[in-house]
């Protein structure tokens, strides 16, 4: 079986994109039905790794939250201590004070939480938001950034087959 090696570069990144599957709940108002100017509402994204055979594991996960019409809402950090939001998507950007509102986040789960194992392993995450005008429509934006776990596609201390010649020793 012959392997481009460069290939595999397109192939992880097609992966990310195109089989990590992302979903995200409709918002659900605090209060009624509707969400009202200065109201808090929740919303639920989960993020799936595909239960297939030629699943690979993903780590330094990260979830960039946003919304298309910034203006008219906010984004409130998560409290949830397994949760880092910073203003960056990178593990040295400020950290975002839990509980404030801000127009979007990078959020980081704890070491235990920033693995996708393969084979179908789920992550789901409840987060809030403040609606600030109205009337507003707007959308709720998540994506995920991961690195493949180079370990896991190249695992490390493999060895050739064993060869052997016969040896005879004489008296």
């Amino acid at each position: 079986m012959a392997i481009v090696l460069k290939d595999l570069v397109d192939a992880v990144g097609n992966y990310i994109a195109n089989r990590v599957q992302v979903s995200i709940t409709a918002p659900d108002p605090s209060t009624g039905d509707e969400i009202n100017k200065n109201e808090e509402f929740t919303f639920a994204v989960k993020v799936t790794n595909p239960a297939a055979v030629d699943s690979i594991r993903l780590k330094n996960i990260r979830y960039a939250v946003d919304f298309q019409n910034p203006a008219s809402v906010d984004l409130i950090v998560p409290t949830d201590p397994g949760l880092v939001a910073r203003s960056g998507d990178h593990a040295t950007d400020p950290i975002l004070q839990p509980g404030t509102r801000v127009k979007f986040m990078y959020i980081f789960p704890s070491d235990e939480r920033n693995v996708l194992e393969e084979g179908g392993e789920t992550e789901a995450i409840t987060l809030r938001g403040r609606a600030i005008s109205s009337p507003a429509n707007t959308t709720i934006r998540f994506r995920v950034l991961a690195d493949p776990d180079l370990d896991f596609l190249f695992p490390k201390d493999r060895s050739t087959k064993a060869v052997s010649v016969p040896l005879s020793i004489k008296e």
